[in-house]
């Protein structure tokens, strides 16, 4: 439910965040046969358009338009 979701965005701390990262870099560079020596991220938004009031939309100047800017990022 959303309070509850609500509750969970709200109670974890600074150091729980940095330690879930540190957690998810871990993973990922254990998904490697053998650690890579180097690696390529390539950083992406994507224009995801609104409509109406929602939340956390604002207009982006660039798109014209109301929209969610999320950030993917690809390896490769």
């Amino acid at each position: 439910s959303g309070a509850t979701i609500s509750r969970f965005e709200h109670a974890a701390s600074r150091q729980d965040i940095y330690r879930v990262s540190e957690a998810l870099v871990e993973q990922f560079i254990a998904s490697f046969a053998s650690p890579p020596k180097s690696l390529i991220l390539d950083l992406d938004h994507s224009e995801d358009a609104c409509y109406g009031q929602q939340p956390l939309a604002f207009y982006n100047h660039h798109y014209g338009s109301t929209c969610y800017l999320p950030l993917m990022i690809f390896d490769g």
